[in-house]
């Protein structure tokens, strides 16, 4: 590249440092505008979680009861008592 040709054409120069610095501002408002969308959808996501997370009284009735049959099923079976202890097959001895 000729260096006379840059010093005599500023003009040049300056255009390219004009259309560098709009691309970097629009780059930055691209970056600033990513982040408030991106904050907006996580309040949003989380106000949802919120809401689904508020105990319903007519939800809770039904789980209740549904435990509640399973631990009746399970004491019917008797899964909690301990298991006989094992006994010696031999318990008489006639002789030797």
């Amino acid at each position: 590249m000729n260096l006379e040709y840059l010093t005599e054409k500023k003009e040049l120069v300056g255009t390219v440092l004009l259309a560098a610095s709009v691309l970097s501002a629009v780059l930055i408002v691209v970056k600033v505008t990513g982040f408030m969308v991106t904050s907006a959808n996580a309040e949003n996501a989380v106000r949802q979680a919120i809401e689904q997370v508020k105990p319903d009284v007519t939800n809770l009735k039904t789980q209740s009861d549904r435990l509640r049959k399973v631990a009746d099923a399970l004491k019917k079976q008797n899964l909690f008592v301990p298991p006989a202890p094992r006994q010696n097959p031999v318990r008489t001895v006639m002789g030797i």
